[in-house]
């Protein structure tokens, strides 16, 4: 496992879609708060179900962007995975992350 990801106490998730990478930490490390971003309600849904037994997992339906007007710097690490053009990419997930956090795409 990543060194950033094996120390953090939480973990926000952009686009999480079927839910990689954010459902599969939350899985290997039960202890990780991963909060999975999903705007496209259906797959949001999806996610909601797929993670109603893992108590460490928050579904959020709403753009990434939304989310860092109430949450900015929040995160430790940030994840994503076939977001869009890395440019894109991190100005997506960079107002998440806490200062001297991680963004691994």
């Amino acid at each position: 496992m990543l060194p950033e990801v094996a120390t953090a106490s939480s973990s926000v998730d952009i686009g999480s879609g079927a839910g990689l990478p954010g459902l599969a930490l939350a899985i290997a490390r039960p202890d990780l708060a991963v909060t999975l971003v999903e705007s496209e309600r259906r797959k949001a849904d999806w996610l909601r179900r797929a993670s109603a037994d893992f108590p460490n997992v928050r579904v959020v339906a709403d753009r990434s962007e939304h989310l860092a007007s109430a949450e900015r710097e929040r995160y430790p690490v940030a994840t994503a995975r076939a977001l869009g053009p890395l440019p894109v990419t991190l100005e997506l997930a960079a107002p998440l992350v806490a200062l001297g956090g991680s963004v691994l795409v």
